[in-house]
């Protein structure tokens, strides 16, 4: 049976963090860290080749994340995304601070992240968040809103449906 491409993403994802984890347990052999490096490397111009997509082997993915379309998604290092989340594609989370720190950015469980939006800096998208497509946030976003634009949260009603 075929899998759907963001299901192979996601097998293909921890696949590559298993390597880092073995790479990191046996780094002392400069050998096997070499050829860890390798299969890291790899897995990494597979997510180019095959699915568009950059996904640092540093971020932190839910089993349980729905890529819908895989192509063009960009997570870094220090994402961490938590279950029942579904990425659209051309999302971008994550970016490096000028002063070189990695920022932490949670995604929490249940959000919506729309085509095209970016998702910048050390921020926590709350759950059930629905972020809007080409949406750009770069502040916390309390449970259950929606943004839209450039940082514009509102409310959800209690009787949207945002689910796809």
């Amino acid at each position: 049976m075929l899998k759907r491409m963001g299901d192979q993403l996601l097998d293909d994802y921890f696949q590559m963090r298993r390597y880092m984890e073995i790479r990191d347990k046996v780094s002392s052999i400069k050998i096997l860290k070499a050829f860890y490096n390798y299969l890291i490397d790899k897995k990494r111009e597979k997510f180019i080749k095959i699915y568009s997509s950059d996904i640092s082997p540093r971020c932190i993915l839910s089993d349980k994340v729905d890529f819908r379309h895989t192509l063009g998604i960009v997570i870094g290092n220090g994402v961490i995304i938590e279950e029942n989340v579904v990425v659209l594609q051309n999302v971008t989370i994550g970016a490096y601070h000028l002063d070189g720190k990695i920022p932490k950015t949670i995604i929490k469980k249940g959000a919506i992240l729309g085509a095209g939006c970016a998702i910048l800096g050390s921020v926590t998208i709350g759950e059930n968040v629905v972020v809007g497509a080409n949406s750009v946030v770069t502040v916390d976003v309390p449970d259950n809103s929606i943004v839209v634009g450039v940082n514009k949260i509102k409310a959800k009603k209690s009787t949207d449906d945002y689910h796809l």
